[in-house]
C-alpha cells in the first residue's frame, strides 16, 4: 500500500528568497537613511527587522542565512573601509559579533513562536476534527436508530457519510446463503447512484476474487488504499464499459470496514474519494466506530423481527389451538346431541313397531300370518334405512335433526324391489328435507303404500316424490307442498270406499302418519286408465324445501 500522506511546506528557495530579498531591503534603507542616523545608532537597526521577518516566514533556518547575509552586508557596506570586508577596528568586530548574536536569538524566538503557533493551529484543527467527528457519528447514531428498518436506516447512513468520509459509499450485507447484496449506494452526486448499482447488478463479485468487500469480510479486518493507480482499474474491469465506468466514478481511494455483528462478519462499509491520499488512520478509527454501530443497529432490527416473527408465529399456533378446541367441544356437543337425539329416536321407532305389533294382534288374536310378518320386517328395515341416512349425515357435518327425503326414498326403494319380484318400481324423486321424525314417517307411509301396491295390484308400480307451489290464496306453506303419489294397475278401489270405515290396519296406519306426524292428508282414488291411485300431500317450510 502505497501512503502519500505528507505535509505540504514552502520550498527552500522560497525561503532563501525571502531571506535575500528581505537582507537586500534592509541594505538600501539603511544605505539611504544613514546619513540621518546618529552616530551612536545601531546600524543594524533595518537588519533586525528584515531578520524577523526572514525567521518569521521561513523558520530558524531563514533567520539563520537572513543574518549571516545581514553581517555581511553591514561589513562591505557600514563599516570602514567601506565595499571590503575587512575590519580596521576590534570595536567593529565586538559589534558585528554581537549583532549577530541578537539576530540568532531572534531567529530561535522567532522560530518558536512559530512551532507555538503551529502547535495552537494544529490542535485547533484536531479539535475541529474531533468535534466534526462527533457531531457526524451523532447524526450517524440517530440515522441508525431512525426506525426498526434497518434496510432504510442503513441507506438514511450511507448518504450521512457523503461528504464527511467519501464521494460515494456503499453498505453491503452478507445474505444466509452467503452471497453478497448491496443494500445501500449514496453518491455526492445523486445520478450516479443508479450507475453504481447498475454496474453492481451487471458485474457481480467474483467468488474467486479478491475484491475490497470480499477481503473485508474474509479477514475481519479493515483496508485504506491511498492511490490506485489507472493500471488497478485496468486489471480489474470486466471489459470497456466497465473499465470507462469506474474511470468516471473517479475511484482513487478507497476505506473499507467489516461491520462485526453477534454471529460473526454480516457485511462491510465501503468509503470511495476521488482524492489521492484521502484517508489516515484517524478516518479508520471513525469508520470503524461508526460500523460498530452500524452492526449493533442491524443486529438489534433482526432480533426484533425474529422476535416480532416468533411472536406472530406463537399467536398464529395459538389461534389455531383455540380454533381445533372450538371445533372439538362443538364436535362433543354435537354428539351429544345426536346420542340423545338417536337414542330419542330409536325409543321411538321400537314404539312404532310395539304399535304395529299391537295393531296385528288385534286383528289376529290366536294366529298371524307369515305375510303380516314379512310386514313387520318391512317397517323395520325401513326404520333401519332412516337411521343409516341420519348416521351418514351426522358424519359429514350436517345437524341430525333433519334428514333428505330423497335420500331415504333412493335407499328404501330399491330395499323393496328386492321383495317385488318381476314386478318393477319406478320412481321420480325431487328433494327435500324434513326433520328426522316426518322422514321417518315418510319412510312407513312409502313402506306401506308400495307394499298395498305389491299385495293388491298388478303389473309395474310408481312412485313420484315432487313440490308444488302453494297458490296465492293458500298460505298455509310458505315454501310449497310436498306431494308423495303412489300408483298401480290393480282393480282399484270398490264403489264408495272409504278409507275412514274401512276395517284396514294399513289404511289406519297410512291416515295417521299423514295427519298426524306429518301435517298433511292422504287421498285415495282410481286413475282413469285403471289401477289406484294414492297421495300424500305434506306441507313444508322455506327451510325444509331448500
Amino acid at each position: 500500500m502505497k501512503n502519500l500522506l505528507h505535509v505540504h511546506q514552502p520550498s527552500r528557495w522560497k525561503h532563501l528568497s525571502a531571506a535575500t530579498i528581505s537582507v537586500g531591503v534592509a541594505t538600501g534603507l539603511t544605505l539611504i537613511l544613514r546619513h540621518y542616523i546618529e552616530s551612536d545608532t545601531t546600524p543594524f537597526l533595518f537588519f533586525f527587522a528584515a531578520i524577523a521577518i526572514s525567521a518569521g516566514i521561513g523558520g530558524l533556518w531563514s533567520g539563520i542565512l537572513a543574518t549571516l547575509l545581514s553581517a555581511f552586508a553591514a561589513n562591505y557596506f557600514l563599516f570602514e573601509p567601506y565595499y571590503t570586508l575587512y575590519l580596521s577596528h576590534r570595536s567593529q568586530a565586538i559589534q558585528l559579533s554581537l549583532f549577530v548574536t541578537v539576530a540568532l536569538v531572534i531567529s530561535g524566538l522567532s522560530e518558536r513562536q512559530q512551532g507555538s503557533l503551529r502547535h495552537a493551529e494544529a490542535a485547533r484543527d484536531e479539535a475541529e476534527r474531533a468535534q466534526r467527528r462527533i457531531a457526524f457519528l451523532a447524526e450517524a447514531s440517530a440515522a441508525l436508530d431512525m426506525s426498526l428498518d434497518y434496510r432504510a436506516n442503513l441507506a438514511e447512513l450511507a448518504h450521512k457519510a457523503i461528504p464527511a468520509l467519501a464521494d460515494w459509499c456503499a453498505i453491503d450485507l452478507v445474505g444466509r446463503d452467503q452471497s453478497i447484496e448491496c443494500l445501500a449506494v449514496a453518491h455526492r452526486e445523486p445520478d450516479k447512484e443508479d450507475m453504481i448499482r447498475r454496474l453492481q447488478c451487471r458485474y457481480p463479485l467474483d467468488p474467486t476474487g479478491m475484491h475490497p468487500i470480499q477481503k473485508a469480510i474474509m479477514t475481519g479486518r479493515s483496508d485504506i488504499y491511498l492511490d490506485i493507480p489507472d493500471s488497478a482499474l485496468l486489471a480489474a474491469a470486466r471489459d470497456q464499459e466497465h473499465l470507462d465506468a469506474m474511470r468516471r466514478l473517479q475511484i482513487r481511494s478507497y476505506l473499507c470496514v467489516p461491520l462485526q455483528g453477534r454471529d460473526g462478519i454480516m457485511g462491510t462499509l465501503l468509503f470511495v474519494h476521488s482524492a489521492r491520499g484521502r484517508y489516515n488512520e484517524a478516518d479508520r478509527t471513525l469508520a470503524e466506530d461508526l460500523a460498530r454501530r452500524a452492526a449493533l443497529a442491524v443486529d438489534n432490527a433482526r432480533l426484533y423481527q425474529e422476535a416480532q416473527e416468533e411472536i406472530a408465529e406463537r399467536k398464529r399456533v395459538e389461534a389455531a389451538l383455540e380454533r381445533k378446541q372450538e371445533e372439538n367441544e362443538s364436535l362433543n356437543a354435537r354428539l351429544k346431541r345426536a346420542m340423545v337425539e338417536t337414542h330419542h329416536r330409536v325409543k321411538n321407532n321400537l314404539q312404532i313397531i310395539t304399535a304395529m305389533v299391537d295393531m296385528r294382534l288385534m286383528d289376529e288374536e290366536e294366529t298371524i300370518p307369515a305375510e303380516e310378518i314379512r310386514r313387520l320386517g318391512s317397517y323395520i328395515k325401513t326404520l333401519a334405512a332412516v337411521h343409516d341416512i341420519l348416521t351418514l349425515e351426522a358424519r359429514d357435518g350436517s345437524e341430525p335433526t333433519d334428514v333428505s327425503a330423497k335420500s331415504i326414498l333412493e335407499k328404501l326403494l330399491p330395499l323393496m324391489q328386492q321383495t317385488a319380484g318381476e314386478r318393477r318400481i319406478a320412481f321420480t324423486l325431487e328433494e327435500a328435507r324434513l326433520p328426522s321424525k316426518q322422514g321417518t314417517s315418510l319412510a312407513l307411509v312409502v313402506n306401506e303404500l308400495v307394499s298395498n301396491a305389491l299385495k293388491y295390484g298388478k303389473g309395474d308400480i310408481t312412485v313420484d316424490m315432487r313440490i308444488e307451489q302453494s297458490s296465492a290464496g293458500n298460505q298455509s306453506s310458505a315454501g310449497g307442498t310436498l306431494v308423495l303419489k303412489v300408483c298401480d294397475d290393480g282393480p282399484g278401489f270398490g264403489a264408495g270406499f272409504d278409507p275412514a270405515t274401512e276395517a284396514n290396519t294399513g289404511l289406519d296406519l297410512i291416515d295417521n302418519l299423514s295427519r298426524w306426524d306429518l301435517g298433511g292428508k292422504a287421498c285415495y282414488e282410481n286413475r282413469p286408465e285403471g289401477g289406484a291411485s294414492v297421495s300424500v300431500y305434506v306441507p313444508l317450510t322455506q327451510k325444509e324445501r331448500s
